[in-house]
């Protein structure tokens, strides 16, 4: 994977269009999410690694990271299930070495928590809560012991809310 994955393309408006052109072009959008995951998920079984991770979430940067809610929809969601997978391989993680580059991954998750799309926004939250899993297995720990760091109702606005605090802790501010 050399090259970063483009944001999917604007196509033509398909509103008010007949839906027999709708529906082929919905069924395959579906196929291609469901490819892109797989493929995904065959890089990180062959050998997985936080810096096979760390270079799947660089190409979907800018997807998660796109103007359009729709492409950071598609790029979050690829990017949880992709993290959720990682998860299920952890007892084969034993060897992978420390990612520096995984805090940027938290700190750019954090900052899609504050996402006014709220399917967005709860995707964040939960490949925070996958990433801090993988983290802490890293360390020969598990989520038993950090129940502290996440609320017990992932709908909690006062903890939403320090969430979103936190992602504006550092911003520069212009005055």
């Amino acid at each position: 994977m050399s090259h970063k994955l483009p944001p999917g393309r604007k196509g033509p408006s398909l509103h008010g269009t007949d839906p027999r052109v709708c529906l082929p072009f919905q069924v395959m959008q579906r196929l291609y999410e469901e490819y892109l995951e797989g493929l995904l998920c065959c890089v990180l079984s062959s050998a997985p690694s936080l810096g096979k991770l760390y270079s799947i979430w660089e190409h979907l940067t800018s997807w998660i990271e796109a103007p359009d809610a729709q492409h950071r929809a598609l790029g979050m969601k690829i990017m949880t299930g992709a993290i959720a997978f990682v998860v299920q391989l952890l007892p084969q993680f034993e060897g992978s070495p420390d990612i520096p580059e995984v805090g940027d991954m938290a700190a750019r998750l954090g900052l899609s928590i504050n996402d006014p799309e709220e399917t967005i926004s709860c995707k964040a939250r939960a490949c925070m809560y996958l990433l801090a899993q993988i983290l802490l297995h890293q360390r020969g720990q598990d989520m038993r012991g950090a129940e502290e760091l996440w609320c017990k109702r992932q709908n909690k606005q006062s903890q939403v809310q320090k969430y979103r605090d936190l992602a504006r802790v550092g911003e520069v501010r212009m005055v």
